[in-house]
């Protein structure tokens, strides 16, 4: 029973990953035009498709910010290791436990495809109307925007507790 309760789990995780990059994906590479009076008005997405793009993209920046507060409050966890800079540890550090790997792949997983939103709204030349793009690119790429100073603020913290 433990063994397919595993399988599920990753069968859901998996399932969940792979949905998340089809939408950002789709978003960037696939948007539906809505045409009216032979001209197109807008570009979109299917809803329930962007409802889980998005809906998943929150669950990955939660996970960015506990991968972050995991490095504040615990600096030696083999975790805080992925986010910080190499630092000098005068003992052998734990190793990285799957939970971990996982946090780590979603992590890098969320912030490229942020990344690629980011790059798709600027060849867009950063507009925000969704004549051009769909509106997700946009509001991924002000995400990205919003992690890199939250980022700059954690390693502004760090750098002067130290």
């Amino acid at each position: 029973m433990k063994n397919l309760t595993a399988l599920i789990g990753w069968l859901l995780l998996f399932t969940g990953l792979a949905l998340y990059l089809y939408g950002i994906a789709f978003a960037i590479f696939f948007p539906i035009e809505v045409i009216e009076a032979g001209k197109p008005t807008a570009v979109r997405m299917p809803e329930a498709l962007e409802t889980l793009t998005t809906g998943i993209g929150a669950i990955l920046l939660t996970n960015l910010g506990a991968v972050l507060g995991i490095s504040i409050t615990r600096p030696a966890a083999a975790l805080a290791r992925v986010a910080l800079a190499p630092q000098q540890i005068p003992e052998i550090p734990e190793p990285m436990t799957r939970r971990e790997l996982i946090q780590a792949a979603a992590v890098l997983i969320y912030i490229i495809s942020l990344v690629a939103c980011a790059i798709a709204w600027a060849a867009a030349t950063f507009k925000e109307k969704p004549d051009p793009i769909v509106t997700l690119i946009p509001q991924y790429g002000k995400t990205l925007i919003g992690v890199i100073t939250a980022y700059l603020a954690f390693v502004l913290a760090i750098n002067a507790k130290n």
